[in-house]
């Protein structure tokens, strides 16, 4: 199957976590790994993922795939917490006024002001 990890994890763990990934996947990017691991392999990485990292305060997600059209998840409870606050956040926006709205319904105030009777030339 087709697995895709991505972590955030302090910076005191993150070689660690890298080097410990490198022995499973391809590293694609900072932290970013791919490749094809068979399930139990996906279980031992998983393991030796929890005792890499601090499970209330690193966020390690794993995305596998068996289809192109099937994706699974699996992630350490920092990275569920960020999610729900995200969402909660996101749900406390008053839906109905958008940024981009707020700033091009305010009017444009100039910082330069000309003195009275001066005369601008043009």
């Amino acid at each position: 199957m087709f697995v895709m990890v991505t972590y955030d994890v302090h910076r005191t763990r993150c070689a660690k976590v890298m080097k410990y990934l490198r022995q499973w996947l391809e590293h694609r990017q900072r932290s970013v790994f791919t490749g094809f691991l068979t399930d139990s392999q996906v279980r031992i990485m998983y393991q030796g993922l929890l005792e890499l990292v601090n499970v209330k305060y690193d966020s390690v997600i794993v995305f596998k795939s068996n289809r192109a059209n099937q994706v699974s998840e699996w992630n350490t409870a920092a990275a569920e917490m960020m999610r729900t606050e995200g969402v909660t956040a996101h749900l406390q926006i008053d839906p109905g006024v958008s940024a981009r709205k707020k700033k091009i319904g305010k009017k444009r105030k100039f910082r330069f002001k000309p003195k009275k009777g001066t005369i601008l030339s043009t």
